[in-house]
């Protein structure tokens, strides 16, 4: 069975906007484009966030080992302290690497401020290790590593 159905007359007149529900939609989308940004922007921060808490235990693992090892053997020339610092570099250089991969993404400015920092002070760690530096410039670095680590972190908590 077919049923066709079709209008008898026409309707004269101009056709108008409806000005409200107009008005009403274009607020609705902007309200929604804003919104899907925000949980973007929100995403893009804790991965990057992410990148920094699930990787930095091993660079830090790795770090004292080298440590221990420098300390055991008298210094670069020790036992074990070439594999030990090895270590260190691939494992330091990895959260740096993926906190700036993580970065490319649109997270929270202020946020991506201090993992950027991070970032650099983790690579400042690395150059100092190939270099094979003194003890006191080692510990200087360790400790600004340290102190922008930790306040990352605090700031990725609170998001």
């Amino acid at each position: 069975m077919t049923v066709v159905v079709a209008c008898g007359d026409t309707v004269s007149g101009t056709a108008l906007p409806n000005l409200v529900v107009a008005t009403s939609l274009s607020q609705e989308h902007a309200s929604s484009s804003a919104a899907a940004t925000s949980v973007a922007r929100m995403r893009a921060t804790r991965a990057a966030c992410m990148a920094l808490s699930a990787y930095d235990d091993a660079a830090v693992t790795a770090y004292n080992a080298m440590v221990d090892a420098l300390n055991a053997g008298s210094g670069w020339s020790g036992a074990n302290v070439d594999t030990t610092a090895a270590a260190a570099v691939t494992a330091i250089r990895n959260v740096a690497d993926r906190i700036s991969t993580a970065l490319a993404q649109d997270a929270d400015q202020m946020i991506a401020n201090l993992l950027r920092d991070v970032a650099t002070k983790y690579r400042a760690e690395v150059d100092l290790i190939i270099a094979h530096g003194t003890a006191d410039t080692m510990n200087a670095a360790k400790d600004a590593a340290a102190t922008a680590r930790d306040t990352a972190m605090d700031a990725c908590d609170k998001y």
